[in-house]
């Protein structure tokens, strides 16, 4: 029984290797090479601009999946990249709600200190998080997580603001 085992075992082993064999005699072979360099010379140019289209409509569908989840227009989305892309979208997304509270209740002298306030604490926020890109993995993440705790805060703040009227 043993012996059979074996045997087959060695049959299929001899079997991978002249299937192997087949296949560099048949890639060798000048014959067969030349006919699969002109069916190549036929055939690329009918799958290249495929091939293109198909790839870029995939990286315009990850782009826009990617856009979604930042909260940015697909346009901006090349601003955003890298391991602090996702704070410095947040960042710009806060800073635009804070300009536009400021731009709908300007005779509120709360809401102008806030704004003021606000705006030079993001300017640092933006500054220490392109700071924190070169940094080394686990110092860039606590890096990030203090700014994201900053950011909570900042947010928390301007929905009081918000929510009051």
């Amino acid at each position: 029984m043993a012996s059979k085992k074996k045997s087959s075992a060695t049959t299929s082993d001899a079997a991978k290797v002249g299937g192997m064999l087949g296949l560099v005699s048949n890639l060798t072979d000048p014959k067969k090479t030349k006919r699969l360099i002109s069916v190549g010379k036929v055939v690329a140019p009918l799958v290249a601009p495929l091939a293109v289209e198909g790839i870029a409509k995939a990286r315009g569908a990850l782009d826009t999946r990617r856009a979604k989840k930042l909260g940015v227009p697909v346009e901006n989305i090349g601003a955003y990249r890298g391991p602090t892309g996702r704070t410095m979208a947040r960042i710009d997304a806060l800073s635009d709600a804070i300009h536009e509270l400021r731009r709908r209740r300007t005779g509120d002298a709360l809401i102008v200190g806030f704004a003021d306030a606000s705006e030079d604490h993001l300017i640092n926020l933006a500054t220490a998080t392109h700071a924190a890109a070169p940094m080394p993995a686990s110092r860039r993440r606590a890096t990030i997580a203090a700014i994201s705790r900053e950011l909570d805060h900042t947010e928390a703040e301007l929905m009081t603001f918000l929510v009051s009227r």
